[in-house]
């Protein structure tokens, strides 16, 4: 399992590069940069695959905390009585983007729905309308990003190097009256230089990723849920 680091410890070791740490005047620009350049070191298509146990009060589920897009969920109960996580019919949303319904069958007896036709995103909660008004707890699949408990972005360690090269480059690139401009070319080499070789390390990652996405079935998911 990655280690992971905040913002904060990235940014201080990008301003002992630069010989900032007596000041904190630039902290905020640093803070930008630092969410711009995770989205150029990653891009968008390497979020993370989580899954959580979520309750359901009156058809609404709270999203978490750093959810970037659905991928699939399993609302249980969904019955005229509420009889807890074993109770009612299954009922199986599932983003086309990630998952299908063609391809097995389940001895389940489970009824699915089209993410995109039945479940609205609302101030932050996943609204699944009065279909789940008797269900108490979904088991939600999303991508999304590492974040602390106070809901920060967090990193992952092997990252710092590349992402440290970043925020000294753009700050360089500006210099703030400081004699900084000339420095920007190199701390952009070597931001390239580091994210190449973290690429490489997440290869493997993404490869598996993107090949579940592209074989699993709805029925997949419910290989996890705990009947």
């Amino acid at each position: 399992m990655e280690k992971l680091i905040s913002g904060t410890q990235i940014i201080d070791s990008a301003k002992r590069m630069l010989k900032l740490t007596q000041t904190s005047e630039f902290d905020g620009d640093f803070k930008i940069n630092l969410q711009i350049g995770y989205k150029k070191l990653y891009n968008l298509n390497t979020y993370k695959r989580f899954d959580a146990y979520i309750p359901i009060a009156n058809g609404r589920a709270k999203l978490p905390k750093g959810y970037y897009e659905f991928i699939g969920c399993i609302v249980n109960g969904g019955s005229t009585v509420d009889t807890g996580i074993n109770g009612g019919n299954p009922l199986v949303y599932y983003s086309k983007k990630y998952l299908s319904t063609a391809t097995s069958t389940t001895p389940l007896e489970v009824t699915y729905y089209d993410y995109m036709n039945v479940v609205q995103e609302i101030d932050g909660y996943l609204d699944f309308g009065s279909l789940t008004s008797n269900a108490t707890e979904c088991h939600l699949y999303w991508l999304g990003v590492d974040v602390d408990d106070d809901g920060q972005m967090v990193y992952d360690e092997e990252a710092e190097e590349a992402l440290k090269y970043y925020l000294a480059w753009k700050h360089s690139e500006f210099g703030n009256g400081l004699d900084l401009e000339k420095k920007a070319p190199y701390f952009a080499q070597m931001f390239d230089r580091e994210a190449g070789i973290l690429r490489g390390k997440i290869a493997k990652r993404d490869s598996v990723q993107r090949k579940y996405q592209l074989t699993a079935t709805a029925n997949a998911i419910l290989n996890f849920y705990p009947y």
